[in-house]
């Protein structure tokens, strides 16, 4: 759900068209914010320490 969220995210904030005859879509007026979001799948059976170990090379020192 909350990758989903994020791949989601552009076209459900602002305003778009949406065209049903060929499926395109036109975004417009947007505004988001200048964010880089990183989702790492962990593993199911991972506890909270290990998780932030396995993401360590993408958080800044």
């Amino acid at each position: 759900m909350i990758k989903r969220y994020f791949l989601d995210y552009y076209t459900l904030n602002g305003s778009i068209t949406i065209n049903l005859s060929d499926g395109s879509i036109d975004v417009r007026e947007k505004e988001c914010e200048d964010w880089t979001v990183h989702l790492m799948d962990t593993g199911l059976h991972a506890i909270t320490g290990g998780r932030i170990k396995r993401l360590k090379s993408w958080l800044k020192q």
